[in-house]
């Protein structure tokens, strides 16, 4: 059994507990199949920090900036995206979690801009996949979360009802739990409802994206504003632990330090793949 190679978080650690975070609820590490915290401050790759080592490639772009939020990354809303290779862990399931911090720079009227996704938006094979999104349903300028789940026959839309603000950092949570959907903003429960899908049946062999969605062999909806800390977990988390991620920011880096089960270690030699990153995130944060 092969256990995650663990950073020294130590700076981390006493920084995110000298602001109060001195209960933490250690579930939102189980179950975890990735993290991007977004932290490298530079390259094309947005690493995986969960341990299961789907990192991403970020295309065409995407600009690496610091924010009150630490390391974030700024999506034009053109053609810019992180493609995330396709993996069975984010597909298939009756209960998965999606969670994000973001920005929005600008909001399209009636336009769908994409969070998360892996989706295939092809109307001859019908769409299949999930979405997590902003859309402007009342085209009046202002967006609302948005989750969708299609399984080629029916789809699962659930709007949400509160308003985003541009330029303003919001923390965004979906969870489907057997059929049930729910839409978090900023730790607190937007709006639930009772889909048509309810069992596994949620499958898609695309490849997961970050700000953007796949429209046959081309990428469409996507996302203008900046994105970080966004994770993925296969069961329903809860709306404690939603919580914890709006409150407490550090709270997945410093969960790292309990082995996972199935993560994937490094060589012997090998540069430790997560220091640099977290130390830039930190100074990010303390820097605001």
């Amino acid at each position: 059994m092969s256990e995650l190679y663990l950073p020294d978080f130590s700076e981390i650690l006493a920084v995110s507990h000298s602001r109060g975070a001195e209960s933490e609820a250690p579930e939102l590490w189980d179950d975890l199949v990735a993290l991007y915290p977004i932290a490298a401050g530079g390259g094309i790759i947005a690493e995986d920090m969960s341990g299961f080592e789907h990192n991403g490639t970020l295309t065409n772009g995407p600009t690496w900036v610091m924010t009150e939020k630490g390391s974030a990354l700024d999506f034009d809303g053109g053609n810019q995206y992180g493609d995330i290779p396709h993996s069975s862990r984010f597909e298939g399931l009756v209960n998965s979690s999606i969670g994000c911090w973001f920005r929005v720079d600008s909001t399209p009227t009636n336009t769908l801009q994409m969070l998360m996704s892996k989706y295939d938006q092809n109307l001859a094979l019908e769409n299949r996949g999930w979405y997590f999104a902003l859309f402007d349903a009342n085209g009046d300028g202002d967006a609302q979360l948005r989750m969708t789940f299609s399984d080629g026959v029916n789809s699962d839309v659930l709007q949400g009802t509160i308003s985003v603000v541009d330029g303003k950092w919001y923390q965004a949570a979906g969870v489907r739990q057997a059929g049930k959907f729910s839409l978090f903003l900023n730790g607190k429960l937007d709006i639930s409802a009772s889909g048509l899908i309810t069992g596994a049946s949620v499958a898609t062999n695309r490849s997961q994206l970050i700000g953007a969605r796949w429209n046959i062999a081309n990428t469409n909806r996507h996302f203008d504003g900046q994105l970080s800390l966004c994770g993925f977990w296969p069961r329903a988390i809860t709306p404690s632990e939603i919580q914890q991620l709006h409150q407490d920011q550090y709270v997945m880096l410093r969960l790292r330090t309990k082995p996972h089960p199935t993560a994937v270690a490094p060589a012997a030699g090998t540069t430790n793949p997560f220091t640099m990153g977290a130390v830039n995130l930190l100074h990010g944060k303390l820097g605001a």
